[in-house]
């Protein structure tokens, strides 16, 4: 064997070493991705920073696998150096093993008189590189399938903790704004409420009992009938609709203690506008305008 055979066999055998440590890197890394994967799971919980630390990590070794397809699958060395140089790593292991790749191709480059034996040692040595990025890519296939499932029930999970926790606190406000209050109407009766409150005041939803025995059951505003509602008399008449700062203003529809009733629109309290009056059979009494609880003829 010439010196030169020599010298070309010992150099192989150097950066096939190099080519071997750079695997093995690749696969410690990986393992520690999937094992850091496998925490997380276990636990049902990933943190942001972990969450954002292990999507980092997937990146590099996608960027790092493409690249060694150009070097390995394509054979273009010198595009391959480009790309080697431009990856961003932050990893300190990962990037040495980067600078060794840098270093292995920069070595084939400047060296413009290889033999044949060369040619075919690196023929080989880029075929155990392809078989172990095989099984590299295999691996961390895998393992982003595994990191999509995980971060797809990390999301549902966290989506029916945030819906839980608006319902819990909603309930909460409802709880602590329901009061049992007594005040007196702008008739000056008193009025027993219990319901939604602000400010010590009937505010939203209740129910006020009057002391004449008249119910109204719907919206409040400062103590008074304010929205839509249903107020009963004592006396058995009863009007479900619109009501203003206490006064039936509107639509809605009264209710006669004879039967008789009254559907349209009503202002402070009166019929007025359009309107229909029905007999107690529910045949029309009278359709058309109102003004001032009189039908206009």
């Amino acid at each position: 064997m010439s010196s030169k055979d020599k010298k070309n066999k010992k150099r192989y055998r150097f950066l096939f070493l190099i080519a071997l440590l750079t695997i093995l890197g690749l696969l410690v890394i990986i393992y520690t991705v999937d094992s850091k994967l496998t925490a997380y799971e276990e636990s049902e919980t990933i943190p942001v920073s972990a969450y954002e630390e292990l999507e980092t990590e997937f990146n590099t070794l996608q960027d790092l696998i493409a690249v060694d397809d150009i070097w390995i699958l394509d054979k273009r060395p010198e595009k391959a150096l480009r790309g080697y140089k431009d990856l961003n790593i932050l990893d300190k292991n990962l990037k040495k093993k980067v600078d060794e790749r840098i270093q292995r191709i920069q070595d084939i480059l400047d060296s413009q008189e290889d033999d044949e034996l060369t040619k075919i040692n690196m023929r080989t040595e880029l075929n155990n590189l392809q078989q172990e990025k095989d099984s590299i890519s295999v691996k961390l296939d895998s393992l982003q399938q595994n990191f999509k499932l995980t971060s797809s029930q990390l999301k549902r999970t966290n989506d029916s903790l945030e819906n839980e926790l608006s319902s819990k606190t909603r309930q909460l406000d409802r709880k602590e704004t329901l009061k049992v209050i007594s005040f007196k109407s702008e008739n000056d009766v008193l009025i027993h409420y219990i319901g939604e409150t602000k400010g010590n005041e009937a505010d939203g939803s209740g129910v006020g009992v009057w002391a004449n025995g008249s119910i109204y059951r719907g919206e409040w505003t400062n103590n008074r009938r304010n929205g839509r509602g249903e107020f009963k008399w004592s006396d058995g008449a009863r009007y479900e609709g619109d009501f203003v700062m206490g006064e039936r203003t509107g639509e809605g529809t009264f209710y006669y203690p004879t039967g008789e009733k009254y559907e349209g629109q009503f202002k402070k309290g009166l019929r007025s506008g359009s309107g229909t009056l029905y007999d107690i059979d529910g045949n029309v009494s009278f359709e058309g305008r109102w003004e001032k609880d009189k039908p206009i003829q």
